[in-house]
């Protein structure tokens, strides 16, 4: 016969023969995996058979009933060639195998406010800018680092904010309702920084809370002669220095601050330390009384016995231990030594 063009090739179909023991239903393996029953045509001893006779699973097919004794008395044709999907292995597509504004599409879905953004095993550097989440989530996998409710956390990873003088590494780390904790780790600062806000540092029960070289404490040292009622703010000073000479005995008031009563900002439990300096001239002055809050208070003095007069020509330093026992309920330890 003439053909127009090529002439047609012939390729006999794939053929699988085994041979059934009247035992056996599971033959294998197959030349090839069928795409499905439909890709194969069955005979036994030479009659056919229906896809409801057997099941397929990858290169093994299995009969519901033993195929009789015979040798390569089963037959399957493969009559198509089944589909297969291919998978790229890991690390073998390139960028420029990606469409060109890939990037793009990720940098606009990383800024996102009031979303959820999520950043897969990979790093995120922010220096010398700021970074911030409006009521959305914050992930990052294969660390643990996120943001929920203003609360930042950071665990078993590295975080670096530069110029701004907080740096957590390899550590775990908390930042929530305004207090700072850190379990088995150490915070570095670079810069100073400054707290508004009460900080807690619990310890534990094997633990210090807190662990330092020095401490540098605030001094207000004021041209003020000691007389009448001493308002000692305890907010913003731990040491108030008169530098002129007293002119009459004097009360101690303690407070937290022109607006705020020392029983607001202590718990009760809670104690404080602070130091009055008062100078005298030839004609010494003491401390007469003490209160907080304006409310009257008899300290226990060292000694047992409250002082009675000042020291001519010296500075005396008044020490008091603030003690808050309940509310507007307050024990003050008192001491006076004299230094000249």
């Amino acid at each position: 016969m003439s053909y127009i063009g090529n002439t047609p090739t012939s390729i006999p179909f794939i053929a699988d023969t085994f041979s059934g023991n009247s035992a056996t239903v599971t033959f294998s393996p197959l030349t090839r995996a069928p795409a499905g029953t439909a890709a194969i045509a069955v005979f036994i001893a030479g009659v056919y058979q229906a896809p409801g006779n057997y099941t397929l699973n990858g290169t093994a097919i299995t009969f519901a009933t033993a195929p009789s004794t015979g040798t390569n008395n089963i037959v399957v044709l493969h009559l198509g060639t089944g589909a297969a999907t291919q998978v790229p292995s890991d690390g073998s597509v390139t960028l420029s195998k990606l469409y060109s504004d890939t990037y793009g599409y990720i940098n606009a879905a990383f800024t996102t406010a009031n979303t959820p953004s999520y950043v897969a095993n990979s790093a995120a550097s922010y220096a010398n800018s700021s970074f911030s989440t409006a009521n959305s989530g914050f992930a990052v996998a294969n660390s643990s680092a996120s943001y929920a409710n203003s609360g930042f956390a950071v665990a078993n990873s590295s975080a670096l904010y530069a110029n701004s003088g907080f740096a957590v590494a390899n550590s775990a780390a908390t930042y929530a309702n305004g207090a700072f904790t850190t379990a088995n780790s150490r915070v570095n600062t670079a810069n100073t920084n400054t707290f508004t806000a009460t900080q807690i540092f619990n310890g534990s029960s094997s633990v210090v809370a807190l662990k330092t070289n020095n401490i540098v404490e605030l001094a207000n040292v004021t041209a003020t002669a000691a007389n009448s009622t001493v308002n000692f703010d305890i907010t913003t000073q731990s040491v108030l220095y008169y530098t002129t000479n007293a002119s009459g005995n004097f009360t101690v008031n303690f407070r937290g601050s022109s607006g705020t009563a020392a029983n607001t900002i202590m718990s009760t439990g809670e104690s404080l330390s602070v130091t009055f300096l008062v100078t005298n001239g030839t004609t010494a002055y003491y401390n007469s009384a003490v209160t907080v809050d304006g409310n009257s208070v008899t300290p226990k003095w060292q000694g047992g016995t409250a002082p009675t007069s000042g020291n001519a020509s010296s500075v005396d330093s008044y020490t008091y231990v603030i003690i808050k026992t309940g509310s507007a309920a307050f024990t003050v330890l008192a001491s006076q030594t004299k230094f000249a």
